[in-house]
């Protein structure tokens, strides 16, 4: 059957921020919970998702994904195997090395969180005094690359007005 358009597969619950909208727990960022899935179950996932559509979007997000060790081998085994692979991140620790990383492991494209354009209210929001300075830095990281991305908009009441500036 070739009807699965889009998966996304939460590869951790650890997390870098404290975001306002989480509905974890300050342990459960920090350390985790048990079962995350092994590289090895990933594996499975995916052989079992290409052997049903080649054509499928596969988001590899969190949690944090990139807090993963296995993050580019996952991309990789995906890629090889057709699917479409993608990343759902925070954008904070994405420096230069780690979108060359990404890409050349078969990402084609990350999407980011990015909650306001106001960096004092995003940082709010994300529980980080300079997640806002890091997350563009990301931006321009996989700008200069050639990673696309685009920004995921988690919209609250206190950033609704600024819906059509961040378009």
């Amino acid at each position: 059957m070739d009807d699965l358009y889009l998966i996304a597969i939460n590869l951790t619950r650890r997390c870098n921020l404290r975001c306002a909208h989480c509905y974890l727990d300050a342990a459960t960022l920090e350390h985790g919970s048990d079962p995350e899935l092994t590289t090895e179950e990933v594996y499975s996932l995916l052989d079992e998702i290409a052997g049903r559509s080649q054509a499928t979007l596969v988001v590899l997000t969190g949690g944090e994904p990139l807090l993963r060790h296995d993050l580019e081998t996952l991309l990789e085994h995906g890629s090889k195997l057709g699917l479409f692979m993608v990343v759902g991140s925070n954008g904070v620790l994405l420096s230069d090395k780690r979108v060359q990383s990404l890409k050349a492991a078969g990402a084609m494209g990350i999407g980011i969180s990015l909650d306001s354009l106001d960096a004092e209210q995003h940082n709010r929001f994300r529980g980080s005094p300079r997640a806002w300075q890091k997350t563009l830095a990301g931006m321009e990281a996989c700008r200069r690359h050639g990673l696309a991305f685009q920004i995921h908009f988690s919209v609250t009441e206190s950033n609704a007005d600024e819906i059509a500036a961040m378009i």
